[in-house]
């Protein structure tokens, strides 16, 4: 555990001096402060416009981040050679994947933090109610971040960085897609439509939706803007998701999390740099 930590401290002291990060958290904080703008004139609720302007901000600049500085993690030490002095010390591959990968999620929930405290400092320049759910929102964010950041360092350890990056981006459309495939494919059996196609087609789009639910996690389960934002139906006061919710999609992101690391620690552990 000692060198995890300590792969993992290096990392984030790393992460935290590299140009993209500090550009995107001042990007995200001018948008965050161009929603006061929005919410002035939007003819909605103007603390909700500022607050779902803020959780969307939060998830962009954190799922570019998971997928840049993600990919950054090996392929820099890889193309600097520093990885050679390092698996010459008392250190196991494995351990260097995951102290890399703990080390970008320190460095992403200091970014959510960040973006956090950014949005309710607006909220009090407004005269409006901090937005302490908020806290949930980035925690959601926060888990489905680490399953995109793992498969970003699972891409890093076989791939360019190019291709890295086009490969967890795919991800990340293909998880928000699922639960959307899912429900067209009810819809229509719904409908009835479902049932005129053909057997063979009926066959290959149910097995083809099956396949998609296991080869990709289901990202759109950590979306609870809009329970944070305007609460449950028919209990507007309760704008926190249920305890029961936020524990499933802990443990959901920590299963994808564990078998995307292992697999990339599977991979670069067969590696040869020489």
């Amino acid at each position: 555990m000692r060198r995890i930590a300590l792969v993992a401290l290096n990392t984030f002291r790393e992460a935290v001096r590299e140009k993209i990060l500090h550009n995107v958290v001042a990007l995200s904080v001018a948008l965050l402060l161009f929603s006061i703008v929005l919410g002035d004139w939007s003819v909605f609720d103007r603390d909700g416009v500022v607050k779902s302007f803020g959780i969307s901000i939060a998830s962009i600049s954190a799922l570019v981040l998971s997928i840049f500085v993600g990919i950054q993690l090996l392929q820099r030490e890889i193309q600097r050679r520093t990885l050679f002095a390092l698996l010459a010390k008392p250190i196991h591959r494995w351990q260097f994947v995951l102290g890399k990968w703990i080390g970008l999620m320190m460095v992403l929930g200091a970014h959510l933090l960040l973006m956090l405290s950014a949005v309710d400092l607006i909220l009090w320049l407004i005269n409006a109610e901090p937005g302490w759910n908020l806290l949930q929102a980035a925690l959601m964010i926060w888990f489905e971040m680490g399953i995109l950041s793992a498969a970003a360092v699972l891409f890093s350890t076989f791939s360019s960085p190019t291709l890295s990056s086009l490969f967890t981006a795919g991800v990340y459309v293909a998880g928000h897609l699922i639960s959307e495939l899912d429900a067209h494919i009810e819809f229509t059996k719904a409908m009835g439509s479902f049932g005129r196609m053909p057997a063979a087609a009926q066959w290959c789009v149910e097995k083809g939706a099956k396949l998609f639910d296991l080869f990709f996690p289901d990202l759109e389960r950590f979306n609870v803007s809009t329970t944070v934002i305007h609460g449950v139906a028919g209990a507007q006061s309760a704008h926190y998701a249920d305890l029961a919710t936020v524990l499933s999609s802990a443990a959901y992101s920590c299963s994808w999390c564990a078998l995307l690391l292992a697999v990339a620690a599977l991979w670069f552990s067969k590696r040869d740099f020489i």
